[in-house]
Formats: structure tokens, sequence, C-alpha cells
């Protein structure tokens, strides 16, 4: 039987594996590490970007708030093809612009740690890509990684436990708001 205390262990242990493989990830291995050199506006980096990923949140309730912000970056940037990665629910035609290409994320494409597989990767990385926008609010290291391995030489999303080994740019709004005012934050902050 298995106790409260037993799954209390587990998360800890799960935690402290992920910790320590973000940090192999994000610190050692350089395919995963942002550059240090494309420390410039990113406003400018993305004026110059033909293509972009945007991962989703992997959270329903956070969909309503990152469509919006999401609509807001393509009439900043509607120069840029945009890529969705998005949960297996979200219904792509919901928004008004032309999206050249979907990958879907599933259960089924996370490993025991909740880390993207290979093949989830060998996916992302089949497109190709100058911007990586990650629009979950929490900025966890499965989404971190998705815009780290689609090869993107600008990666922006929201400050996280391993966001700096990740992205160039993350983002702490100054105000805790709600979060639609965090999205209108870092849509501001792109402009």
């Amino acid at each position: 039987m298995v106790t409260s205390s037993d799954k209390k262990r587990f998360s800890f242990q799960s935690k402290g594996l992920k910790r320590k493989l973000a940090n192999l990830l994000g610190g050692k291995l350089k395919r995963y590490r942002p550059k240090v050199e494309i420390m410039l506006n990113p406003l400018t980096l993305l004026q110059d970007a033909c293509s972009a990923l945007v991962v989703l949140p992997l959270d329903d309730a956070y969909f309503d708030p990152a469509c919006t912000a999401l609509a807001q970056f393509h009439s900043k940037f509607p120069h840029l093809r945009m890529s969705l990665a998005c949960h297996y629910n979200f219904d792509s035609s919901t928004i008004d612009f032309h999206v050249d290409r979907v990958v879907i994320l599933r259960a089924e494409n996370t490993n025991f740690i909740k880390l993207p597989k290979k093949s989830l990767i060998k996916e992302i990385r089949a497109g190709e890509y100058d911007a990586a926008l990650d629009l979950n609010p929490d900025g966890t290291m499965f989404s971190n990684i998705l815009c780290s391995v689609s090869g993107a030489r600008v990666r922006i999303g929201f400050s996280g436990e391993w966001s700096d080994l990740f992205l160039n740019y993350s983002f702490t709004p100054r105000i805790k708001g709600s979060l639609a005012d965090n999205y209108k934050a870092l849509m501001d902050y792109l402009s």
C-alpha cells in the first residue's frame, strides 16, 4: 500500500532529478544553452526574423489570455510565419490568421518526469525557426526545452525556475497582476 509520505518522497525525488537534469542540459550541453552574443533588444531581433514557434500553455485555463496575446504578437509582427506547439484539444481555427504548422502536444510525448520525448523533439526540429515564444506563464522546463530544441536564435518566455538555462529573454512582470495583465506586459516588452 502506498502512503501519502511515499507519494511526497517520490515527488521530491522527481523534482530533484528534474533540477539535476535541467542543470545538465542547460548548463553543460551546448545545443540547449542560449547563445550569449544574442543579448540585444528582442524587438530588433524579432523584426529581422522570418519564422516563429509559439508554444501555447499546457494548462487549459491559460488558453484564452494566451490566444489574446498570440493575436497581439501576430499584429505586432505580421511578417512572421507562425508555427504553434499546442495541447491536443486546442482548436487552431479560433485564431484569425494563417498558421504554417501545428505541432500537437500529447501526454504520450512526455517521459516519466514530464520532459519531451525524442519523437516530439524530432518533430519540433523538422521546422526552421528564427524565434521561439513560450506563452506558459509558469516557465515550465518542458516548454523551455521545446523553445531550446527549436534551434531559434531568439527564445523568449516568462521567467521560471529553469528559464535562464534555456531562454535568451526570460520576462518577469514588474507587478503581479492577473494573467491577462502579465501577457499584456510581455507583449509591451516585445514592442
